[in-house]
């Protein structure tokens, strides 16, 4: 693991470790969100499949019965990330999400949803940031199609960032074709 992204992982769980405790799903949502720049940036795994269990969390811990469980997943994460375990790690994210598909059968298929929801989402957000689909795809472990699908819902592809002003766009066409 990259030290940048070993890093930012270690101030991600200690920030999910704390509004888990207060049960603060606005500020694990931000937390997610935050990640993307990282994910986008070093293209890893970890801090993408940690994106979307933070994301995940953040629908569904006013829910949860298990807290404390989940907490201390995530601090077992934290201490394996400290001491570069990062077999531990992977062993203990991948056991936090069946832990969050696990929470009752109510929650089993709202989550599951929520985390393939989670993986398109911000694989659609990475695509923003101008990775490929295919990358973003293999990256995710998603389909191309189920994210082209997302994308394709949304508006990403047509919006333009540089914002020229009407005026000149139209001085320029008067120009062109004068």
């Amino acid at each position: 693991m990259d030290e940048e992204v070993r890093s930012n992982t270690i101030r991600l769980l200690r920030g999910c470790i704390s509004a888990i405790s207060k049960g603060d799903s606005f500020l694990l949502k931000g937390l997610s969100n935050g990640n993307i720049h990282s994910a986008s940036v070093f293209q890893d795994e970890d801090s993408l499949s940690l994106a979307v269990v933070i994301y995940a969390l953040s629908k569904m811990i006013d829910k949860s019965q298990k807290r404390r469980s989940i907490a201390g997943k995530l601090r077992k994460a934290l201490d394996a990330v400290i001491s570069r375990n990062y077999e531990d790690y992977t062993l203990l994210m991948k056991e936090l999400v069946e832990l969050i598909r696990a929470e009752d059968d109510r929650l089993k298929r709202f989550v599951s949803n929520v985390i393939e929801q989670a993986e398109i989402k911000k694989g659609s957000a990475l695509y923003e940031h101008g990775i490929s689909i295919g990358r973003v795809a293999d990256i995710l472990g998603i389909s191309k199609w189920e994210l082209m699908d997302y994308i394709g819902k949304t508006h990403f592809s047509e919006q333009s960032y540089e914002l020229i002003p009407t005026e000149k766009r139209l001085a320029l066409a008067r120009r062109i074709f004068s």
